[in-house]
């Protein structure tokens, strides 16, 4: 499994959307907005965020992506079942904490 050099939330927000914006920025600045102390009095209505629709679109694009590797699957099943199966630890250390990196400067 290859982890991408960004978050791949980011990464497929920005190929979704085309946007360089990431989720925490329209966290802050929806958070940013001053909420207006009135009640209307119009009937209910239910209002998304942008950043649901962006949620939503993202998760009907996983679900519909079949990028797994089966074969690399059972494979990989097959060996720790018969216990033969030893991942590079080296590698993923390495994986880990790059991951781990870049989602703390993300």
């Amino acid at each position: 499994m290859k982890i991408p050099d960004k978050d791949p939330n980011h990464l497929l927000e920005s190929a979704l959307l085309g946007s360089q914006r990431g989720v925490n920025e329209v966290k802050q600045q929806d958070a940013s907005k001053p909420h207006s102390a009135q009640q209307s009095s119009a009937p209910d209505s239910v209002d998304i965020s942008e950043q649901a629709r962006t949620l939503q679109q993202l998760t009907q694009l996983v679900s519909t992506e079949t990028n797994v590797r089966m074969d690399r699957v059972e494979e990989i099943q097959k060996a720790i079942a018969a216990g033969t199966y030893e991942p590079d630890v080296k590698e993923t250390a390495e994986k880990l904490l790059r991951s781990t990196l870049l989602d703390n400067i993300l």
